[in-house]
């Protein structure tokens, strides 16, 4: 028997959400050593830990937007067309979109469609801030977690937001998967198989955090803004 023509095909969600897990653990590690840094003035050590936690945390929140995008990508492809007719419009914002096609894809509960709502539109919102900052000048904000004032992208992409966008992103994209549609076969079947490809969760001592004044489940929860 011969084969006139083979197709593979690869999707890059998981492993966008994989390089956004390293990067909130190296987040947590740099935050770790900025106290010590602190009790004997370094502040060069400082400052440059500073960079180098943004860096890690700029990173998580490109690659958390990277992973819903390429799941959106994903996930339409394998839904009927007529399914996703009347979604967004040409002046809607990206996770309108994301979200929109990830709700009709799978059966969620209330608090479930919240949850995947609010991730989707925070981690979108943390990757446009990364990709077009304010310009000019602002005045500082306090960081919650040092007490001191500094530039507000440093409050912004910090080890405690890193974490949390991973654990409600994960959590958000899991939810998606397991709760496919079995009416659209196509896209049961992917899920069945893509759901075990998801990255580990983060280690427990470090999901301590949670988005700035948030309360109850956090679905609606908001984050620091620069």
């Amino acid at each position: 028997m011969s084969l006139d023509r083979v197709e593979v095909s690869l999707d890059f969600w998981d492993h966008w959400l994989e390089v956004a897990r390293q990067q909130a653990i190296d987040s947590v590690g740099f935050n770790k050593e900025i106290m010590p840094a602190r009790a004997v003035d370094d502040e060069g050590r400082v400052g440059e830990l500073f960079g180098q936690m943004l860096r890690a945390s700029m990173t998580c929140m490109g690659a958390l937007g990277f992973s819903l995008d390429a799941l959106y990508s994903s996930v339409r492809e394998r839904m009927p067309s007529e399914v996703l007719s009347g979604i967004g419009s040409s002046t809607a914002a990206r996770h309108q979109f994301v979200y929109e096609t990830l709700r009709r894809s799978a059966r969620l509960s209330n608090d479930h469609a919240k949850l995947v709502r609010s991730a989707v539109k925070q981690v979108f919102k943390f990757r446009d801030w990364a990709v077009h900052p304010p310009g000019g000048w602002s005045e500082p904000v306090l960081h919650p977690d040092l007490n001191t004032s500094m530039a507000a992208g440093y409050v912004a992409f910090r080890a405690a937001n890193a974490v949390t966008a991973y654990v409600l992103g994960r959590r958000a994209i899991e939810l998606v998967l397991t709760n496919a549609r079995p009416a659209f076969r196509d896209l049961k079947d992917w899920a069945d198989g893509a759901v075990t490809r998801m990255p580990l969760e983060l280690p427990a001592e470090l999901v301590t955090v949670r988005w700035d004044g948030e309360g109850g489940s956090g679905a609606e929860a908001g984050p620091a803004t620069p």
